[in-house]
């Protein structure tokens, strides 16, 4: 797709068009949930997985090679607006890691849209290796949506803003916030969309962490106190309101990690049974596939500023995933253990496909609502 030139608006302009705009996300098979992204000037589109848990957009550069990055690539040279920055950087993600280099550029998430950012620092990756750009899915990059401290040049004096923050400071959308119903397959940036959820919206307050730049506590995720665990009404014990642990809400994890000792409760009483059964090859719990349709409802409590908390019940079916192996009887937990060798708490895909999540940036905070067509409830 060819466009004209986009001219610099004014401030007057800008401030005036600000406003909300919705985004189709396409459901990769439940393992990630992607968004078109398009960069330069004219536009070059990119499939890209949108990842609450970083905060770097990085598409491949034409220096990546083709086993590793097997998609479109940026050509930088047919973009007038792409401006180097001279600056490496490197990140290791969960699984996978990349490097390249930083470069400025025109960044919007549709080709028409006054959403649409000036100079935006961006990623240019000439090396993705453990398989970071699959293809086994049609992600070719990653749009980090996380706090400006998580991108990987924080710690220089080039810090920037990452995308939809650049959007709010530049007052481009109307609120700050973003929101996203992976079970709608649709994101909202600068509103929040009344047609996706029923009731309330309940805030719970963003915690910090501990970066590991500069080792000091500061907003980086967007993390969140869960003060309670509770399958049928029956709490688990080990996280209770003096014992909260901080759990990352993560768009770009496909499933969800809690400790061993938490999440052997957690099936334990999930199956009714006395042991767990677990495939050690992927550290995923194996559950009779016939739960899926038995109406258990394992509850999640977040801390708020009162002492109520917002309580996500999450039901049997979106956590008792497809089969492991040919075995039609015996399927997947969403929820497992192991993310790291600290045993971080992240929530990913198998339970934030549960509700509709409003990220708000300018109060730090993180809004759940009850989701449209969803018998996962919030509740408080």
């Amino acid at each position: 797709m060819r466009l004209p030139l986009i001219k610099r608006s004014t401030a007057r302009n800008r401030k005036r068009s600000a406003a909300s705009s919705k985004y189709t996300l396409y459901d990769q098979d439940q393992i990630e949930y992607l968004t078109k992204v398009n960069i330069g000037t004219p536009p070059q589109e990119f499939l890209v997985t949108i990842d609450t848990g970083s905060a770097d957009l990085w598409v491949p550069s034409h220096l990546c090679p083709h086993d590793e990055c097997p998609y479109i690539k940026f050509q930088e040279n047919k973009s007038s607006t792409y401006a180097s920055m001279d600056l490496t950087f490197s990140i290791q993600y969960g699984a996978g890691s990349i490097k390249g280099t930083y470069a400025k550029e025109t960044v919007s998430l549709a080709a028409e849209t006054n959403q649409k950012t000036e100079g935006q620092p961006i990623g240019l990756v000439s090396s993705a290796k453990d398989d970071i750009i699959s293809s086994s899915t049609e992600a070719n990059g990653i749009l980090g949506l996380a706090f400006p401290a998580l991108t990987a040049n924080s710690d220089t004096d080039q810090a920037y803003e990452p995308f939809v923050f650049n959007l709010a400071s530049q007052k481009l959308i109307s609120e700050p916030v973003f929101a996203i119903s992976l079970n709608q397959e649709q994101m909202m940036i600068g509103g929040i969309d009344r047609e996706q959820y029923i009731g309330d919206v309940h805030y719970v307050p963003v915690v910090k962490n501990r970066n590991p730049k500069t080792n000091k506590l500061d907003y980086t995720f967007w993390s969140v106190d869960l003060e309670n665990v509770a399958v049928n009404n029956r709490n688990s014990g080990i996280i209770t309101k003096e014992k909260r642990k901080p759990v990352i809400l993560d768009t770009g994890t496909t499933l969800s990690y809690v400790n061993k000792q938490l999440a052997d409760e957690i099936v334990k009483a999930f199956t009714n049974k006395t042991s767990v059964s677990v495939d050690l090859s992927s550290n995923l719990y194996k559950v009779d596939c016939g739960l899926k349709d038995s109406g258990v409802k394992v509850e999640l409590s977040f801390s708020t500023a009162s002492d109520q908390a917002v309580r996500l019940q999450v039901d049997a079916q979106e956590l008792v995933l497809p089969p492991i192996g040919t075995d039609d009887l015996e399927c997947a937990f969403g929820i497992t253990y192991h993310f790291d060798e600290a045993d971080t708490f992240v929530f990913g895909g198998s339970i934030l496909r549960s509700a509709y999540f409003v990220y708000d940036m300018g109060q730090r905070r993180v809004g759940l609502a009850t989701a449209i067509n969803s018998i996962s409830q919030i509740k408080i």
